[in-house]
C-alpha cells in the first residue's frame, strides 16, 4: 500500500500487522526512496516523527541555517567535522543545540541519517542512505539528498496513513 504520491511525498507500507502495529516501511521523497523496506518493525516512531514535524511547523528552524548550504547544515547538526571519540565539550553542546532537527523514524530506517527543518511551510529533509553501516567511516555527504516537501503534503499523507492504519 502506498499513501501519498511517490513523486512528492509518500509512505509505502508492506506486511502490515494491525495487532502488533508493525510493517515494512519506505518513504518516497520526490521520487527517491528513503529506507530499504526490509525490516518489519513498529510503525509508531514514524507516526511520532511526522506528528512532531507537523506540530512544530516553521518553529522547526534555526536562524543559523540562513545562507548556508544543505551540506553545511547537515554537517553542523550532526557534528561531522570530528569523530565521536574526538568530540570536545563544544561539540557536545552543538549536538544538544541541534538535536531537535534529528528524528528516530523507526528501526526500518536504521540505514538512513536525516536532518529535518521547516521554513516558510516547506519541510527540508536532508538525508543520506548508508548501505554499509559497519564498514569503516561513512561519507554522509557523498550520498546526501535534500528534498523539499510542502508541509501540507506531509499533513495529508500522515492523515491518510492514520486512516489506513485504523481501518
Amino acid at each position: 500500500m502506498i499513501v501519498g504520491k511517490e513523486s512528492d511525498f509518500a509512505i509505502e507500507i508492506t506486511d502490515y500487522d494491525k495487532v502488533k502495529r508493525i510493517a515494512k516501511l519506505k518513504l518516497h521523497l520526490n521520487g527517491k526512496v528513503f529506507g530499504d523496506g526490509k525490516k518489519s518493525k513498529s510503525i509508531d516512531p514514524l507516526v511520532s516523527a511526522l506528528e512532531t514535524i507537523i506540530e512544530a511547523g516553521d518553529s522547526l528552524y534555526d536562524t543559523s541555517f540562513n545562507n548556508r548550504s544543505f551540506g553545511d547544515v547537515f554537517s553542523t547538526v550532526l557534528v561531522l567535522h570530528a569523530e565521536v571519540g574526538e568530540w570536545t565539550d563544544d561539540d557536545y553542546a552543538q549536538l544538544d543545540r541541534y538535536e531537535r532537527f534529528t528524528f528516530f523514524w523507526g528501526e526500518q530506517f536504521s540505514n538512513v541519517t536525516a536532518v529535518v527543518f521547516t521554513k516558510d511551510g516547506i519541510c527540508h529533509i536532508l538525508w543520506s542512505m548508508n548501505k554499509n553501516m559497519s564498514g569503516g567511516k561513512i561519507d554522509y555527504l557523498k550520498n546526501l539528498h535534500a528534498d523539499l516537501i510542502p508541509l501540507n503534503s506531509i499533513v495529508g499523507v500522515k492523515d491518510e496513513l492514520m486512516q489506513y492504519l485504523n481501518q
